[in-house]
């Protein structure tokens, strides 16, 4: 019977995740970092519209560690650190909202903590793919 690997046996992950979002709710969790992540690019994909002024932005948990990490509580994800400014939906498209910060650790997910969505305004009823390109090494 095979066992299972600790994260500690994986050398670097570098993953492209997809998460279709059809109505999505504030604060949902998105990515759960087992060790420290870092956040390349964040891309959404707008098939379907949102409200008029809805607004979707990713925001990590920074309150987790490794041994006691963070509530995947959708208040904890709202009160978390936001990843970049809040990207409108209300408009049919592909938009890859620039990263705030990279250079102050904003992108950076500690082991320990989530990733998860805030939503602005009337979000409405959107189909929207949210795309993340994520990396373990810490360069």
């Amino acid at each position: 019977m095979p066992n299972p690997l600790t994260v500690q046996n994986y050398h670097d992950d570098f993953q492209v995740i997809t998460e279709l979002l059809v109505t999505p709710a504030n604060g949902i969790a998105v990515f759960y970092a087992e060790r420290d992540t870092v956040v390349d690019a964040v891309y959404y994909g707008v098939s379907v519209v949102g409200g008029s002024l809805s607004t979707l932005q990713l925001a990590k948990t920074t309150t987790g560690t490794l041994t006691t990490p963070a509530s995947a509580s959708a208040a904890v994800i709202q009160g978390g650190t936001a990843l970049h400014t809040a990207q409108s939906v209300s408009s049919l498209g592909t938009f890859n909202p620039a990263l705030t910060t990279p250079g102050n650790d904003t992108n950076l997910v500690k082991a320990g903590n989530w990733l998860g969505i805030i939503v602005g305004g009337t979000i409405g009823t959107p189909s929207i793919l949210l795309q993340l390109r994520i990396r373990s090494r810490v360069a």
